[in-house]
């Protein structure tokens, strides 16, 4: 574990230095920009608006640095041949893997969390009530992040930087629109096409069981047990993405 921990922290680092500052700038300037554009609306309007606005700006933003740190990870060790060294360690594949990864989650939990912090301000500054509940929808993007960073660091084993990123985001559009893919599955007259998108369908992460946003902002009710079947989808999800990833780098031959 110490090994693990001490990548984990090299990769936060790393990732600090790199992306939050400029995130958390343009946050703001997001969640700024809004409040003076929503000015002339009325007041209830203004809220959901602001709601809407925060919750995207933190998904979006969130899965940026996801992406563009993550699918860096493995390639600019290779590329440093700082791999080298780190695999002649007594330092299992395995436990690289899972360092880089746990550094990924921690940068994006300290992400969201400082992205809450000023939306929580923005609210406040509309006057806006009930803010406790938007912590649900903030947790869920943070595992939709915690997803597409399993998802990069995976691409990030195999292929260069950029066609990890656009792999990555395509996946992540796909798994957005999981929904209206199994839709057109069901829809599909020739047996074997639908077949086909119906395995694409269960290949692709549903991210859309984690979507309750609107919910949230039109003050409907929150289904509960498709949040916890939503949450352990993801962690299946997750463990399953980061197990091939295992294999493929134990094969992976750097010599």
């Amino acid at each position: 574990m110490p090994k693990i921990f001490a990548i984990a922290r090299n990769t936060f680092t790393e990732g600090i230095r790199a992306n939050t500052l400029y995130v958390m700038i343009a946050y703001g300037l997001l969640i700024l920009l809004g409040l003076t554009a929503l000015t002339p609306l009325a007041l209830g309007e203004q809220g959901r608006i602001l709601k809407d606005l925060g919750l995207a700006g933190i998904e979006v933003m969130g899965m940026m640095v996801a992406i563009i740190v993550g699918t860096t990870l493995v390639y600019k060790e290779i590329e440093k041949r700082t791999i080298y060294v780190l695999v002649s360690k007594p330092l299992s594949r395995s436990q690289f893997l899972a360092g880089k990864y746990l550094g990924m989650e921690m940068l994006s939990a300290v992400m969201v969390g400082l992205m809450t912090v000023i939306f929580y301000a923005g609210l406040l500054m509309m006057r806006q009530d009930k803010l406790a509940v938007f912590m649900v929808p903030i947790f869920l993007i943070f595992i939709k992040i915690s997803i597409i960073n399993a998802v990069a660091l995976f691409f990030s084993s195999l292929a260069s930087p950029i066609l990890g990123a656009v792999f990555t985001f395509c996946l992540y559009l796909a798994g957005t629109l999981s929904r209206d893919i199994l839709e057109l599955a069901q829809r599909l007259s020739i047996p074997s096409v639908s077949l086909a998108v119906k395995a694409v369908y269960y290949l692709l992460p549903n991210l859309g069981n984690l979507d309750v946003k609107n919910r949230i902002i039109y003050d409907q009710q929150i289904i509960w047990p498709q949040i916890w079947w939503g949450i352990s989808y993801s962690l299946a999800y997750i463990l399953s993405v980061m197990l091939i990833t295992v294999m493929a780098f134990e094969k992976k031959d750097f010599k």
